[in-house]
């Protein structure tokens, strides 16, 4: 991540996030006589991108508002209901409010993911589906402690 002072205040948040999905894959004892391997594979390592903004309003109160963009983990338009998503468009608001050595914060994020179809297999274990039009609504909240 990369913070940068643009106003007094005020952050310029910029990050961006690999992951190495294509080095995992999910495989049992039970599922690999099912599928014949691995039943969950990765096609692409991905990247996400994130832009955004925060604000001291006290000394003690800052909020922050991140857009973010993720890649998607499978093939173009495939998606695997055991895996990570097809790509998603996520927008976050959150603060973080001072309290001693303590700090408690909560961040909302709403997310747009990405449609998809499961890929067809030719076993009667795996259903084949489609996902259109999905959100997503996270809330998160915590208390952090500073040294």
């Amino acid at each position: 991540m990369i913070q940068t002072g643009i106003a007094p205040k005020t952050l310029l948040l910029a990050n961006i996030h690999w992951r190495n999905w294509e080095s995992h894959t999910i495989e049992t004892e039970a599922t690999k006589p099912m599928y014949g391997g691995p039943f969950v594979t990765f096609a692409n390592n991905t990247f996400d991108y994130g832009l955004g903004l925060s604000y001291q309003f006290t000394p003690k109160f800052v909020m922050f508002t991140e857009g973010v963009y993720g890649e998607s983990v499978g093939e173009d338009g495939i998606v695997n209901p055991f895996a990570p998503g097809n790509g998603t468009t996520t927008f976050k608001l959150g603060g973080s409010y001072d309290i001693g050595d303590f700090s408690l914060f909560m961040v909302g994020s709403y997310i747009w993911l990405k449609d998809g179809v499961s890929k067809p297999v030719d076993n009667p274990y795996v259903p084949n589906a489609s996902f259109e039009d999905n959100t997503v609504f996270a809330l998160s909240t915590g208390f952090e402690y500073k040294f």
